[in-house]
């Protein structure tokens, strides 16, 4: 995996606190484009802080291991929480692309198992391309 891919990655994956953001009404558009990037934003951190010791020295499997299933989790979190979010009717279809892709992503990157981590693959990458389109920038790695 290189550093793009995880740049993407830790963008991407830290949606998972979107739901903490939502109330009874639907957010506008620009509400939910602000809560999810700001969300994105602080999250990044701690995905990065999950991945620097993986890719900062010589981890063990047991490290690599422990770093996916932080990866795997957070990411069906993101997913769950997302779907929870009282987003604007007319962004739909686009979350409901989103949700798709992160799901995808997610059963994909782990399948890979450990090889996740030799792989230039993004599984997220559909993910971050739909979040894009829902002009969630901090989320889609911009």
């Amino acid at each position: 995996m290189n550093r793009h891919q995880i740049t993407i990655l830790a963008a991407v994956v830290p949606l998972a606190g979107l739901a903490a953001c939502g109330s009874d009404d639907h957010l506008t558009t620009e509400e939910f484009q602000a809560r999810a990037d700001a969300i994105c934003a602080d999250a990044s951190s701690t995905i990065g802080e999950t991945l620097g010791p993986v890719f900062g020295g010589d981890p063990s499997p047991e490290q690599l291991q422990e770093a996916l299933d932080t990866i795997v989790a957070t990411s069906r979190t993101t997913r769950d929480d997302i779907a929870a979010l009282d987003a604007p009717s007319d962004l739909s279809d686009d979350v409901d692309a989103l949700l798709a892709a992160f799901d995808a992503g997610t059963d994909e990157a782990e399948s890979l198992g450990l090889a996740f981590f030799d792989t230039d693959d993004d599984p997220w990458a559909a993910a971050g391309e739909q979040a894009g389109a829902l002009g969630l920038d901090a989320c889609a790695g911009g």
